[in-house]
Protein backbone atom coordinates (compact mmCIF):
# COMPACT_ATOMS: atom_id res chain seq x y z
CA UNK A 1 0.00 0.00 0.00
CA UNK A 2 2.91 2.54 0.62
CA UNK A 3 4.44 1.85 -2.48
CA UNK A 4 0.94 2.33 -4.00
CA UNK A 5 -0.10 5.90 -2.70
CA UNK A 6 3.68 6.95 -2.88
CA UNK A 7 3.49 6.19 -6.74
CA UNK A 8 0.16 8.17 -6.84
CA UNK A 9 1.19 11.49 -5.23
CA UNK A 10 4.45 11.57 -7.24
CA UNK A 11 2.20 11.23 -10.28
CA UNK A 12 -0.03 13.69 -8.68
CA UNK A 13 2.43 16.15 -8.01
CA UNK A 14 4.12 15.92 -11.00
CA UNK A 15 0.55 16.51 -12.88
CA UNK A 16 -0.50 19.53 -11.05
CA UNK A 17 2.90 21.32 -11.64
CA UNK A 18 2.77 20.92 -15.55
CA UNK A 19 -0.90 21.70 -15.33
CA UNK A 20 -0.05 25.02 -13.92
CA UNK A 21 2.61 25.61 -16.49
CA UNK A 22 0.41 24.64 -19.71
CA UNK A 23 -3.25 25.20 -18.49
CA UNK A 24 -2.62 29.25 -20.14
CA UNK A 25 -2.11 27.52 -23.30
CA UNK A 26 -5.33 25.50 -23.89
CA UNK A 27 -7.88 27.55 -22.64
CA UNK A 28 -9.92 26.05 -25.36
CA UNK A 29 -10.20 22.76 -23.77
CA UNK A 30 -12.73 21.95 -20.92
CA UNK A 31 -10.53 21.57 -18.79
CA UNK A 32 -7.68 23.51 -19.69
CA UNK A 33 -5.60 20.47 -20.32
CA UNK A 34 -5.81 19.45 -17.17
CA UNK A 35 -6.87 15.82 -18.16
CA UNK A 36 -3.25 15.35 -20.18
CA UNK A 37 -0.98 17.07 -17.65
CA UNK A 38 -0.02 13.47 -16.07
CA UNK A 39 1.79 11.71 -19.18
CA UNK A 40 2.86 15.66 -20.74
CA UNK A 41 4.87 15.79 -17.16
CA UNK A 42 5.60 11.90 -17.38
CA UNK A 43 6.85 12.15 -20.55
CA UNK A 44 8.50 15.80 -20.64
CA UNK A 45 10.43 14.37 -16.95
CA UNK A 46 11.43 11.29 -19.15
CA UNK A 47 12.50 12.83 -22.08
CA UNK A 48 15.07 15.67 -20.07
CA UNK A 49 16.68 13.08 -17.71
CA UNK A 50 16.85 10.73 -21.34
CA UNK A 51 18.79 13.60 -22.87
CA UNK A 52 21.22 14.08 -19.98
CA UNK A 53 21.60 10.52 -19.54
CA UNK A 54 22.64 9.76 -23.63
CA UNK A 55 24.78 13.06 -23.44
CA UNK A 56 26.71 11.63 -20.32
CA UNK A 57 25.82 14.23 -18.02
CA UNK A 58 24.05 12.89 -15.85
CA UNK A 59 22.21 8.96 -14.58
CA UNK A 60 18.60 8.94 -14.16
CA UNK A 61 18.61 8.44 -10.65
CA UNK A 62 16.20 10.49 -7.91
CA UNK A 63 18.97 13.43 -7.30
CA UNK A 64 18.60 14.16 -11.37
CA UNK A 65 14.90 13.59 -11.18
CA UNK A 66 14.39 16.03 -8.19
CA UNK A 67 16.66 18.75 -9.87
CA UNK A 68 14.32 18.35 -12.71
CA UNK A 69 11.28 18.99 -10.97
CA UNK A 70 12.86 21.54 -8.99
CA UNK A 71 13.43 23.36 -12.06
CA UNK A 72 9.93 22.95 -13.40
CA UNK A 73 8.66 24.28 -9.60
CA UNK A 74 10.52 27.46 -10.19
CA UNK A 75 8.93 27.80 -13.33
CA UNK A 76 5.79 28.60 -11.58
CA UNK A 77 7.18 31.93 -10.34
CA UNK A 78 6.66 33.30 -14.40
CA UNK A 79 3.23 32.02 -13.98
CA UNK A 80 2.17 33.71 -11.00
CA UNK A 81 -0.41 35.88 -12.00
CA UNK A 82 -2.19 33.42 -14.05
CA UNK A 83 -1.97 30.69 -11.51
CA UNK A 84 -3.65 33.58 -9.25
CA UNK A 85 -6.17 34.10 -11.74
CA UNK A 86 -7.56 30.46 -12.11
CA UNK A 87 -9.52 31.28 -8.48
CA UNK A 88 -11.75 33.40 -10.73
CA UNK A 89 -12.60 31.11 -13.77
CA UNK A 90 -15.83 30.02 -14.40
CA UNK A 91 -16.92 27.02 -12.34
CA UNK A 92 -17.32 24.68 -15.16
CA UNK A 93 -13.46 24.69 -15.43
CA UNK A 94 -13.02 23.05 -12.12
CA UNK A 95 -16.19 20.37 -12.34
CA UNK A 96 -14.57 19.38 -15.40
CA UNK A 97 -11.11 19.06 -13.81
CA UNK A 98 -12.86 17.41 -10.46
CA UNK A 99 -14.45 14.74 -13.26
CA UNK A 100 -11.25 13.86 -15.06
CA UNK A 101 -9.20 13.72 -11.91
CA UNK A 102 -12.75 11.40 -10.10
CA UNK A 103 -12.34 9.13 -13.39
CA UNK A 104 -8.47 8.94 -13.01
CA UNK A 105 -8.59 7.90 -9.41
CA UNK A 106 -11.59 5.54 -9.89
CA UNK A 107 -9.79 3.23 -13.03
CA UNK A 108 -6.94 3.49 -10.81
CA UNK A 109 -8.48 1.63 -7.67
CA UNK A 110 -10.51 -0.80 -9.91
CA UNK A 111 -7.22 -2.04 -11.73
CA UNK A 112 -5.55 -1.69 -8.54
CA UNK A 113 -7.90 -4.38 -7.14
CA UNK A 114 -7.40 -6.43 -10.45
CA UNK A 115 -3.40 -6.59 -9.99
CA UNK A 116 -4.25 -7.00 -6.16
CA UNK A 117 -5.76 -10.40 -7.24
CA UNK A 118 -2.45 -11.05 -9.80
CA UNK A 119 0.80 -9.32 -9.24
CA UNK A 120 2.69 -11.88 -10.80
CA UNK A 121 5.29 -11.42 -13.30
CA UNK A 122 6.14 -14.61 -14.88
CA UNK A 123 4.35 -15.66 -18.03
CA UNK A 124 3.68 -14.57 -21.82
CA UNK A 125 6.61 -11.42 -22.04
CA UNK A 126 6.60 -10.13 -18.68
CA UNK A 127 10.01 -11.42 -17.76
CA UNK A 128 11.46 -9.55 -20.87
CA UNK A 129 9.57 -6.39 -20.35
CA UNK A 130 10.54 -6.90 -16.88
CA UNK A 131 14.14 -7.23 -18.05
CA UNK A 132 13.79 -3.71 -19.75
CA UNK A 133 12.14 -1.65 -17.12
CA UNK A 134 15.08 -2.68 -14.82
CA UNK A 135 17.65 -1.65 -17.24
CA UNK A 136 15.49 1.83 -17.65
CA UNK A 137 15.75 2.15 -14.09
CA UNK A 138 19.51 1.53 -13.35
CA UNK A 139 21.04 2.89 -16.40
CA UNK A 140 24.30 4.39 -16.59
CA UNK A 141 25.17 7.29 -18.08
CA UNK A 142 24.64 6.59 -21.64
CA UNK A 143 21.93 4.89 -21.40
CA UNK A 144 20.21 1.27 -20.47
CA UNK A 145 22.35 -1.73 -21.24
CA UNK A 146 20.46 -4.65 -22.91
CA UNK A 147 19.91 -7.64 -20.18
CA UNK A 148 20.96 -9.98 -22.79
CA UNK A 149 23.83 -8.55 -24.71
CA UNK A 150 26.92 -7.61 -21.89
CA UNK A 151 28.31 -4.12 -22.69
CA UNK A 152 25.24 -3.15 -25.52
CA UNK A 153 22.75 -0.66 -25.27
CA UNK A 154 19.02 -1.86 -25.51
CA UNK A 155 18.65 -1.83 -29.54
CA UNK A 156 15.02 -2.40 -28.94
CA UNK A 157 12.43 1.02 -28.34
CA UNK A 158 12.69 1.20 -24.90
CA UNK A 159 11.22 4.80 -24.20
CA UNK A 160 8.37 3.80 -22.56
CA UNK A 161 10.39 1.39 -20.00
CA UNK A 162 12.26 4.40 -19.73
CA UNK A 163 9.30 6.73 -18.68
CA UNK A 164 7.84 4.03 -16.04
CA UNK A 165 11.82 3.76 -15.13
CA UNK A 166 11.43 7.28 -14.03
CA UNK A 167 8.62 7.46 -12.51
CA UNK A 168 9.90 4.43 -10.19
CA UNK A 169 12.77 6.32 -9.28
CA UNK A 170 11.12 9.85 -8.39
CA UNK A 171 8.55 7.74 -6.11
CA UNK A 172 11.04 5.34 -4.49
CA UNK A 173 9.26 2.50 -5.74
CA UNK A 174 11.10 -0.91 -6.28
CA UNK A 175 10.90 -1.94 -10.05
CA UNK A 176 9.07 -5.41 -9.13
CA UNK A 177 6.24 -3.19 -8.24
CA UNK A 178 6.70 -0.52 -10.32
CA UNK A 179 6.16 -3.08 -12.87
CA UNK A 180 2.43 -3.38 -11.75
CA UNK A 181 2.02 0.20 -11.02
CA UNK A 182 2.69 1.30 -14.81
CA UNK A 183 0.06 -1.38 -15.90
CA UNK A 184 -2.93 -0.05 -13.73
CA UNK A 185 -1.72 3.68 -14.14
CA UNK A 186 -2.00 3.30 -18.24
CA UNK A 187 -6.12 2.77 -18.54
CA UNK A 188 -6.49 5.43 -15.64
CA UNK A 189 -3.68 8.11 -17.76
CA UNK A 190 -5.80 7.02 -20.52
CA UNK A 191 -9.50 7.12 -19.31
CA UNK A 192 -8.36 10.80 -18.08
CA UNK A 193 -7.35 11.96 -21.42
CA UNK A 194 -10.14 10.41 -22.82
CA UNK A 195 -12.70 12.56 -20.72
CA UNK A 196 -10.78 15.71 -22.29
CA UNK A 197 -11.61 14.62 -25.43
CA UNK A 198 -14.91 13.99 -25.15
CA UNK A 199 -15.82 17.06 -22.93
CA UNK A 200 -13.98 19.63 -25.16
CA UNK A 201 -15.31 18.73 -28.29
CA UNK A 202 -19.15 17.69 -26.81
CA UNK A 203 -19.01 20.75 -24.36
CA UNK A 204 -19.12 21.34 -20.73
CA UNK A 205 -22.60 22.25 -19.82
CA UNK A 206 -22.43 20.03 -16.90
CA UNK A 207 -24.86 22.13 -15.26
CA UNK A 208 -27.65 22.83 -18.04
CA UNK A 209 -27.37 19.66 -19.63
CA UNK A 210 -26.09 16.07 -18.15
CA UNK A 211 -26.10 14.43 -21.06
CA UNK A 212 -22.60 15.47 -22.78
CA UNK A 213 -20.88 14.07 -19.62
CA UNK A 214 -22.50 10.84 -19.60
CA UNK A 215 -20.99 10.68 -23.13
CA UNK A 216 -17.35 11.86 -22.05
CA UNK A 217 -17.89 9.22 -18.77
CA UNK A 218 -19.13 6.35 -21.20
CA UNK A 219 -16.08 7.03 -24.03
CA UNK A 220 -13.78 7.60 -21.47
CA UNK A 221 -14.11 4.59 -19.00
CA UNK A 222 -16.09 2.09 -20.94
CA UNK A 223 -15.68 2.12 -24.60
CA UNK A 224 -11.58 2.59 -24.07
CA UNK A 225 -11.38 0.30 -20.79
CA UNK A 226 -13.50 -2.22 -20.46
CA UNK A 227 -15.46 -2.85 -23.92
CA UNK A 228 -13.71 -5.63 -26.33
CA UNK A 229 -15.27 -8.03 -28.96
CA UNK A 230 -17.91 -10.13 -28.68
CA UNK A 231 -15.97 -12.98 -28.50
CA UNK A 232 -16.92 -13.58 -25.12
CA UNK A 233 -20.46 -13.70 -25.59
CA UNK A 234 -20.02 -15.98 -28.54
CA UNK A 235 -18.06 -18.11 -26.15
CA UNK A 236 -20.92 -18.17 -23.34
CA UNK A 237 -23.66 -19.24 -26.49
CA UNK A 238 -21.01 -22.31 -27.47
CA UNK A 239 -20.97 -23.38 -23.92
CA UNK A 240 -24.99 -23.29 -23.40
CA UNK A 241 -25.03 -25.28 -26.55
CA UNK A 242 -26.93 -22.70 -28.71
CA UNK A 243 -26.74 -23.27 -32.33
CA UNK A 244 -26.06 -26.39 -34.21
CA UNK A 245 -22.95 -27.10 -36.32
CA UNK A 246 -23.99 -25.29 -39.35
CA UNK A 247 -24.11 -21.96 -37.68
CA UNK A 248 -20.63 -22.88 -35.64
CA UNK A 249 -19.04 -22.82 -39.18
CA UNK A 250 -21.48 -19.96 -40.26
CA UNK A 251 -19.24 -18.13 -37.18
CA UNK A 252 -16.02 -19.75 -38.23
CA UNK A 253 -14.20 -18.73 -35.27
CA UNK A 254 -10.90 -20.20 -34.24
CA UNK A 255 -11.66 -22.59 -30.74
CA UNK A 256 -15.08 -22.04 -31.35
CA UNK A 257 -16.62 -25.34 -32.28
CA UNK A 258 -20.16 -27.27 -31.28
CA UNK A 259 -19.72 -28.86 -27.89
CA UNK A 260 -21.36 -32.68 -26.91
CA UNK A 261 -22.47 -33.68 -23.80
CA UNK A 262 -22.90 -30.14 -23.09
CA UNK A 263 -25.33 -31.27 -20.40
CA UNK A 264 -21.91 -32.58 -18.32
CA UNK A 265 -20.09 -28.86 -18.86
CA UNK A 266 -20.32 -25.82 -17.04
CA UNK A 267 -22.08 -23.29 -18.28
CA UNK A 268 -19.37 -20.91 -18.77
CA UNK A 269 -15.97 -21.39 -20.50
CA UNK A 270 -13.70 -23.36 -18.48
CA UNK A 271 -10.52 -23.40 -21.22
CA UNK A 272 -7.67 -22.66 -20.27
CA UNK A 273 -7.35 -18.82 -20.64
CA UNK A 274 -9.91 -19.02 -22.69
CA UNK A 275 -10.45 -15.39 -23.21
CA UNK A 276 -7.06 -15.14 -25.20
CA UNK A 277 -8.54 -16.32 -28.16
CA UNK A 278 -10.72 -13.32 -28.56
CA UNK A 279 -7.64 -11.37 -29.42
CA UNK A 280 -7.12 -13.99 -32.60
CA UNK A 281 -10.53 -14.15 -33.85
CA UNK A 282 -8.99 -12.22 -37.16
CA UNK A 283 -8.19 -16.03 -39.65
CA UNK A 284 -8.84 -18.06 -43.24
CA UNK A 285 -10.05 -21.23 -42.65
CA UNK A 286 -10.91 -21.73 -46.51
CA UNK A 287 -14.95 -22.39 -47.64
CA UNK A 288 -16.79 -23.87 -45.03
CA UNK A 289 -14.27 -23.53 -42.40
CA UNK A 290 -12.55 -26.81 -42.79
CA UNK A 291 -9.34 -26.38 -43.86
CA UNK A 292 -6.34 -24.79 -41.47
CA UNK A 293 -6.23 -20.76 -40.55
CA UNK A 294 -3.80 -18.86 -42.98
CA UNK A 295 -4.27 -15.57 -41.76
CA UNK A 296 -3.29 -15.85 -38.09
CA UNK A 297 -3.60 -11.86 -36.96
CA UNK A 298 -3.55 -10.67 -33.72
CA UNK A 299 -6.17 -8.09 -32.69
CA UNK A 300 -5.19 -7.54 -29.31
CA UNK A 301 -7.48 -4.57 -27.49
CA UNK A 302 -6.69 -2.29 -24.43
CA UNK A 303 -8.79 -4.72 -21.72
CA UNK A 304 -7.03 -7.56 -22.87
CA UNK A 305 -3.88 -6.32 -23.17
CA UNK A 306 -4.32 -4.76 -19.00
CA UNK A 307 -5.54 -8.25 -18.20
CA UNK A 308 -2.74 -10.09 -20.02
CA UNK A 309 -0.07 -7.57 -18.04
CA UNK A 310 2.11 -7.44 -20.81
CA UNK A 311 3.72 -4.25 -20.36
CA UNK A 312 4.58 -3.58 -24.14
CA UNK A 313 5.20 -0.48 -26.26
CA UNK A 314 1.65 -0.65 -28.49
CA UNK A 315 0.31 -1.06 -24.54
CA UNK A 316 2.32 1.75 -22.78
CA UNK A 317 1.69 4.17 -25.11
CA UNK A 318 -2.24 4.61 -25.43
CA UNK A 319 -2.06 7.57 -22.82
CA UNK A 320 0.53 9.41 -24.50
CA UNK A 321 -1.04 9.13 -27.86
CA UNK A 322 -4.46 10.12 -26.61
CA UNK A 323 -2.84 13.19 -24.75
CA UNK A 324 -1.17 14.38 -28.61
CA UNK A 325 -4.43 13.92 -30.11
CA UNK A 326 -5.69 16.34 -27.60
CA UNK A 327 -3.39 18.77 -28.17
CA UNK A 328 -3.65 18.75 -32.00
CA UNK A 329 -7.46 19.00 -31.26
CA UNK A 330 -6.79 22.41 -29.32
CA UNK A 331 -4.62 23.41 -31.36
CA UNK A 332 -6.82 23.49 -34.42
CA UNK A 333 -9.33 24.46 -32.93
CA UNK A 334 -11.27 21.75 -32.85
CA UNK A 335 -13.34 22.62 -30.04
CA UNK A 336 -17.41 22.70 -29.44
CA UNK A 337 -19.04 24.53 -26.31
CA UNK A 338 -22.15 22.47 -26.90
CA UNK A 339 -23.82 19.78 -28.46
CA UNK A 340 -25.25 21.85 -31.42
CA UNK A 341 -21.75 22.05 -32.70
CA UNK A 342 -20.98 18.50 -32.69
CA UNK A 343 -21.84 17.34 -36.19
CA UNK A 344 -19.78 19.76 -38.22
CA UNK A 345 -17.00 19.05 -35.32
CA UNK A 346 -16.52 15.73 -35.54
CA UNK A 347 -16.17 15.09 -39.57
CA UNK A 348 -13.70 17.63 -39.13
CA UNK A 349 -11.22 15.85 -37.28
CA UNK A 350 -10.73 13.30 -40.08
Amino acid sequence: MFYLLSWLVALEMIGLIAFLNISKYYPNLADRGFSFSKPLAMITLAFISWLLCIWGLAKPNQLTLYLITTLFIFTLIFNKTYILSLRSVQSALWKNILVSEIIFISVFTIFALIKFLDPSINHTEQPMDFAFLNASINSPTGGPLDPWMSGHSISYYYFGYWIFGVMSNISSVPSSYAYNLALISIPALSASAIYGIFASIIGSKITTNVRPIFVALFGSVIALNFIGNLYAMIAFFRDNSVGGESFWRFVCLDGLTPLENSSTLSWYPTDFWWWFKGTRIINYFGENCAGPGIDYTISEFPFFSYILGDLHPHVMVIPFFISAILIIISSTGVVARNTKNMQLVIPSLF
